[in-house]
């Protein structure tokens, strides 16, 4: 009776062995099953991000071609309301010019018919007149005199013929002058009527093309986000069981946080308006402007937890400070330190770039607690 009792307590303790001695191996398995699909989810982050990025610079470009547009269209609608005010001045002067020009021929008309007459009447009896005017005149002086006058009147009707002739050529030639100017003016609306419609056709395949770039880019977003939070659960997952088996160590920060890199605060922390999107969100971090590629240094010391790509913010390094801090250094052109690599404060972890959503070489720094962002100004000194 008692040897049964052994014999089932070393079965018992049997298979309580071999089931604990499966746990790392499992473990093991799951980590590098996690591990490898946290690479293809960084892989297809990276491939989404050039994507992202491309129709982000379509849409810029596509953009800034519609703002040159519009801003031809507006001047080509001021130059057609120009020409139309001086096309409409003109036609007010060449109707008051017609209407001047036919009182005048009409009057003239009147003028070469009734000195058309009178010249008859004096050709015609002119030899009698001059012997009227030689029986009636008491000497010879006066009849000079009258000959004198009636020739005087005669020379007056022809001159007065004559700045009618002249007037009447003036007026022809002005009227030319103000038809070659209509014709001027119709061919310049024309040409800005042609203008007018071709920039609204251009217009309006470059409205197609920016909204057509903003869904394709929406639909990018969308699936990277969706990227990230599962690249995010996968990062998590990964720390868990790196600390089961006791790979990550103890974390010792000081809880001090320094400047990672010396430059230009550029953006705060708090709600902003995206200088891309131009849409208003809330701003986890801080930008500190530098050249391109300057150092970036670790805030405080601790263990790099993330190294890799994340979303819009490009090349990114997290590092576990302990007591539930962390800091995020983003935008990076390259990064130095390896994931699970334990730094010190002041240790070069990165270089400044511009990868992922940025206007510029740039830093985007966060602090976090409980993986909450905090306003990094309040822990830098």
């Amino acid at each position: 009776m008692k040897v049964n009792k052994y014999i089932n307590l070393f079965f018992v303790f049997l298979v309580l062995f071999s089931f604990s001695s499966m746990l790392p191996c499992e473990s093991a398995k799951s980590k590098k099953t996690k591990s490898h699909t946290l690479k293809e989810f960084e892989e297809k982050s990276l491939y989404l991000k050039r994507k992202i990025e491309e129709t982000r610079q379509k849409e810029k470009v596509a953009v800034s071609r519609l703002t040159v547009i519009q801003k031809k269209l507006y001047t080509t609608q001021e130059q057609l309301r120009r020409n139309k005010f001086k096309l409409s001045s003109t036609q007010n002067d060449l109707e008051l010019t017609q209407e001047k020009l036919t009182y005048l021929k009409s009057d003239y008309a009147n003028l070469r018919e009734d000195s058309a007459e009178r010249i008859r009447q004096i050709y015609q009896g002119q030899r009698l007149r001059v012997l009227e005017v030689l029986l009636r005149t008491p000497n010879l002086t006066d009849f000079l005199d009258a000959l004198y006058y009636q020739k005087l009147v005669v020379k007056q009707d022809r001159d007065l013929l004559h700045r009618l002739e002249e007037q009447s050529k003036t007026i022809e030639s002005y009227k030319d002058i103000l038809a070659r100017q209509k014709l001027k003016y119709a061919n310049i609306v024309s040409d800005i009527e042609f203008q007018k419609r071709k920039i609204a056709k251009e217009h309006q395949q470059q409205s197609v093309l920016v909204s057509k770039i903003r869904t394709e880019r929406a639909s990018y977003e969308q699936a990277e986000r969706q990227l990230e939070r599962d690249s995010q659960q996968l990062i998590s997952e990964i720390n868990r069981l790196v600390g089961y088996e006791g790979f990550a160590g103890t974390v010792n920060g000081s809880g001090i946080f320094s400047y990672p890199v010396r430059g230009r605060l550029t953006s705060p922390f708090g709600p902003r308006r995206h200088p891309i999107f131009k849409v208003v969100s809330f701003h986890s971090g801080v930008d500190l402007a530098a050249p391109f590629g300057t150092p970036i240094m670790a805030s405080d010391s601790g263990r790099v937890i993330f190294n890799g790509w994340y979303g819009g913010y490009g090349k990114v390094v997290i590092v576990d400070h302990g007591m539930n801090y962390s800091t995020l250094y983003a935008h990076l052109s390259r990064a130095s330190a390896g994931r699970g690599k334990t730094i010190v404060k002041g240790e070069t972890i990165g270089y400044e770039g511009q990868t992922g959503y940025s206007t510029g070489p740039h830093l985007h720094f966060e602090v976090r607690k409980n993986g909450r962002p905090q306003n990094p100004l309040h822990y830098l000194r």
